[in-house]
């Protein structure tokens, strides 16, 4: 008995031909996905970014640095 699903290895399961149809489908598929990745990054930035305040550095300017403590190296910093 054959089931009614019309999946892309069933109805492509004829050798040579069925494959270059197949990858044809897989392309398309891989497209799709690559514009959804995008537009999840996209998304997902604009959130995180929201509350960012862009400053811009100019020449002269105070920054606070973190002094390194010779005294306290642990071991995961470097000497």
């Amino acid at each position: 008995t054959e089931l009614g699903a019309n999946s892309p290895r069933v109805m492509f399961s004829r050798g040579e031909e069925g494959r270059e149809v197949s990858l044809e489908l897989l392309e398309g598929v891989r497209v799709e996905a690559l514009e959804h990745m995008r537009k999840y990054a996209t998304g997902t930035s604009a959130t995180y970014n929201k509350k960012v305040r862009p400053t811009e550095l100019l020449p002269g300017h105070l920054v606070l640095r973190k002094k390194a403590n010779p005294i306290a190296v642990g071991k995961l910093e470097s000497k």
